[in-house]
Parts: C-alpha cells; structure tokens; sequence
C-alpha cells in the first residue's frame, strides 16, 4: 500500500467513530491517507467519502458481545464486526486485489 501514515498516535487527532451501535474514538490518519483510501475505493465508497482511523486502546475499547465469551465480558474488540477476530477468503481478497489492480493500485 503506498501509504505512509505517522507511526506515533499522539500525533494524529481523535474523531468520532462509529461501528454498527457502538461509538468512540479513533485517531485520523489525516488528509493523504483518506485520499487515497477514496481513490482506490472509487464507485465502493459511500457518498461522502472515507477516513482511515486508527484504534488507540488510550481511548476505549468495543465491548465483545458476553454471549459469544461464555457469558461474560472477557475483553474488546477494536473495529470487527462484534467479534475479536475477522475472517477473510483467498477469494475475498483475489476479488479485492483485482479491484486495486483495475485502478493501477498495488495488491495487498
């Protein structure tokens, strides 16, 4: 990814954020990193655009759902689905890499 944010989070600012119900805080990775991420979502993108953040553990974590932990809250999440891990495909990622190549952009 021909990114290069800066390494330390005291150096970005704090933005509100969003995943599914829940809110908190993240810091934004700044201008470049969202151009470019809207760049190589092009027609993927909600109106509006996207901004790359970065989870900070300094500013909360997203409660695991205690169903899926043996009934009680044994940790966080940071921006998954709900669960503290995120599966992806070998085809997900063939699909996602064509879509970057399309726009001249590098695979991941």
């Amino acid at each position: 990814v021909p990114l290069a944010a800066p390494v330390e989070a005291a150096a970005l600012r704090p933005v509100e954020v969003r995943v599914w119900e829940w809110r908190g805080k993240a810091h934004d990775e700044g201008d470049a990193a969202a151009d470019w991420l809207n760049r190589a979502l092009g027609d993927a993108k909600p109106e509006g655009g996207v901004r790359l953040v970065r989870h900070d553990i300094r500013l909360g974590e997203r409660p695991v759902d205690g169903s899926f932990v043996g009934g009680a809250n044994n940790g966080g999440t940071r921006f998954s689905d709900g669960f503290p891990a995120l599966v992806a495909s070998e085809e997900s990622l063939a699909a996602l890499n064509a879509a970057l190549a399309e726009k001249g952009e590098p695979a991941v």
